[in-house]
């Protein structure tokens, strides 16, 4: 009877080894799938709240020192509820094409950005139109096919690019472009109807907000509907 019970015994433990073995086994073949997964892009994905994320991208360069504990960069508040909506590529390229409203370029860390922007936001709220942003800066620093689109389609707008190149210098080429920013377009029916590049603008030097603001309302009505567009 003894023995029966050692052999039962022993039987009970080789059947619970062989059980922890395949959960084992399988715990590795699901991780070997999940490695084997299509690789998740490089860059974030846009996050479904885009006002909320411009703002968090923007507002936390707020508390960045330099060296000497100074603020690096320009203090901005950007709304919770701000109207700004991501554009992705191919987004931005329909837009450019048939659109209608106002996409602008800028970065988080350009200091004509941080000065202009919550001022074209407060005139966007105001007006009840939402403004469309386009990143630049994976494209522009990667200069790949999307960002020579960019420079193709919007050429006559942008700025000659002194960045690459030397001015005054025989190879200077006042035909070659570069996307700078803030740059504010105003579209109607896929056709510029206002623009402004913005870096080193007077107004915002001077960060004058009360010119900034009638500058900014004036571009935001040239997108408005014409009167007979709405009744007659």
């Amino acid at each position: 009877m003894r023995s029966r019970a050692v052999i039962a015994i022993i039987s009970a433990i080789i059947a619970i080894a062989a059980t922890l073995a395949v959960v084992f086994l399988l715990g590795i073949g699901s991780g070997e799938a999940t490695a084997q997964e299509p690789d998740r892009p490089t860059r974030p994905r846009r996050n479904a709240e885009d006002a909320l994320q411009f703002k968090l991208e923007h507002e936390v360069y707020n508390t960045v020192l330099d060296a000497y504990g100074n603020p690096r960069h320009h203090y901005m508040y950007i709304p919770e509820n701000n109207r700004v909506v991501y554009l992705s590529f191919d987004e931005l390229v329909e837009f450019i094409e048939s659109g209608t409203g106002v996409f602008f370029f800028s970065r988080a860390t350009c200091p004509w950005c941080r000065v202009a922007l919550p001022t074209f936001l407060q005139v966007a709220e105001d007006m009840g139109m939402f403004v469309h942003y386009y990143d630049i800066d994976y494209d522009r620093d990667a200069h790949n096919d999307n960002y020579m689109w960019i420079l193709e389609v919007l050429h006559d707008y942008l700025p000659v690019d002194d960045r690459n190149q030397t001015p005054g210098t025989p190879e200077f080429d006042t035909d070659m472009k570069r996307v700078t920013v803030p740059h504010f377009f105003f579209v109607k029916d896929g056709q510029v109807v206002n623009e402004k590049m913005m870096n080193r603008h007077p107004l915002i030097v001077d960060e004058d907000f009360d010119g900034l603001y009638d500058f900014f309302m004036e571009m935001f009505e040239s997108v408005l509907p014409e009167p007979c567009e709405v009744v007659c």
